[in-house]
């Protein structure tokens, strides 16, 4: 887990000389003029079962023209992000895991922001992800709304699509796959300490409740910290000099994983390679980074987001599941001593800004509750309940919404150290 040690050496340094003030709570002023416009309209995705942040996940796929216009971008619930397929190879087929059982009543597609679009795409259902019986067929259309077509209502853990175009056209693609419906399972939690395969490397996670973090090997490996929800991990990664945000999805029955990367900030601009992975024997040496992922992030943003905190539906803090972070950041706080420092709560997921600011203060209460209880003097840590106000970028899809979503660690901005 984040080491309090190396941490709170970054933030002295950061922090040195800074102007003490009292622990504070606020709420965000109004909105400067200058605010950033208005993101762009998900609505299609917003019933679609198949979305990784929501737990979906890509459990095979045929293949792609690139790791960065992969079968992931059918399911990651942007509707202008599409997946390309390999020139001459218009056949592909994709295996999906829906985040829990399902009750399928509706499939479709969206394809408004193909040039290349594939003509139509069949639907298969599975409950064992081995034995699929027929769904259906969408036509593709250039419409912005999804083409959705009605279904025999099924039981379902898996579903198939076999990407159709007889004209053997070069540079298909297809944007969302779409299936409508009602969860009906109930989805346990899996653990995901142990080894993994991803991209034909070795990635190795350890758990400590909501915590997560790990390495995953190459010439230069990348380190992550961050959280789990049980279907959705965020997380922020350092590699070298490079760092950035991250999050994949995980199987229900935790045998496969399916996600991505950002370079710096979680929009689609700096959006990089997908993760494909599946559960593999740990053999070897087994290596697992973290300790040293926020005190690098820190040093390169100035802000540390704690995906480790678990919020439960009250917006209380779930103290079980995160211990592991409630710790690392008392102890970050009793380091920091005299010197500033500033944790935001930031919500973008609920219907409006007033209510995004209501969770977020609620969060936030929760957290200055349970650090006081703990024996945790603030001294001069403010408190800032933001909600949806002044965002660093437009959360556009609900895995950026869930990324920005986050209580953040914060340092002056004047006191970040160059990159």
């Amino acid at each position: 887990m984040m080491s309090v040690r190396h941490v709170a050496a970054v933030l002295l340094l950061l922090l040195a000389g800074a102007c003490g003030r009292r622990a504070t709570e606020t709420t965000a002023p109004s909105p400067p003029k200058n605010a950033l416009k208005a993101p762009a309209d998900d609505t299609t995705e917003h019933d679609n079962l198949l979305n990784y942040a929501r737990g979906a996940v890509v459990v095979s796929r045929t293949g792609e023209f690139s790791l960065w216009a992969s079968a992931l971008l059918a399911i990651d619930g942007d509707p202008d992000s599409c997946w390309f397929m390999p020139p001459h190879e218009p056949g592909q087929q994709l295996v999906a895991a829906l985040p829990v059982e399902s009750r399928i009543d509706q499939i479709g597609i969206s394809n408004a922001a193909a040039t290349g679009a594939i003509s139509s795409v069949t639907f298969e259902s599975s409950m064992d992800g081995i034995n699929f019986s027929p769904l259906g067929a969408v036509e593709s259309t250039a419409k912005k709304n999804a083409a959705l077509v009605p279904v025999r209502p099924v039981t379902a853990r898996y579903v198939r699509a076999t990407l159709k175009d007889d004209s053997k056209r070069e540079g298909l693609a297809l944007c969302s796959l779409q299936v409508r419906g009602v969860e009906t399972g109930t989805r346990s939690v899996q653990d995901l300490t142990g080894c993994w395969i991803v991209n034909g490397a070795k990635l190795t996670l350890a758990q400590n409740g909501d915590h997560v973090f790990g390495q995953l090997e190459g010439s230069k490996p990348t380190l992550i910290d961050g959280g789990s929800d049980g279907r959705f991990v965020r997380f922020v990664w350092v590699r070298d000099r490079e760092f950035g945000y991250g999050a994949f999805s995980v199987e229900e029955s935790g045998h496969h994983l399916s996600g991505r990367l950002w370079h710096e900030e979680p929009i689609p601009i700096f959006s990089g390679e997908a993760w494909f992975g599946e559960r593999s024997p740990c053999t070897g040496r087994t290596m697992v980074g973290g300790g040293t992922v926020a005190a690098t992030f820190f040093q390169r943003a100035g802000r540390f987001p704690l995906y480790g905190l678990r919020a439960a539906s009250d917006g209380k803090i779930e103290v079980r599941r995160s211990a592991a972070t409630l710790g690392a950041l008392a102890g970050l706080i009793q380091a920091a001593g005299p010197h500033h420092i500033r944790l935001e709560a930031h919500e973008f997921r609920r219907k409006d800004a007033a209510a995004n600011r209501a969770w977020a203060g609620r969060e936030l209460s929760s957290l200055r509750d349970l650090l006081v209880g703990g024996g945790v003097r603030l001294g001069d840590t403010e408190l800032a309940v933001l909600g949806s106000d002044q965002p660093r970028q437009n959360a556009r899809t609900e895995d950026q919404r869930a990324l920005y979503s986050v209580i953040e660690i914060v340092v002056p901005a004047t006191k970040t150290l160059a990159h």
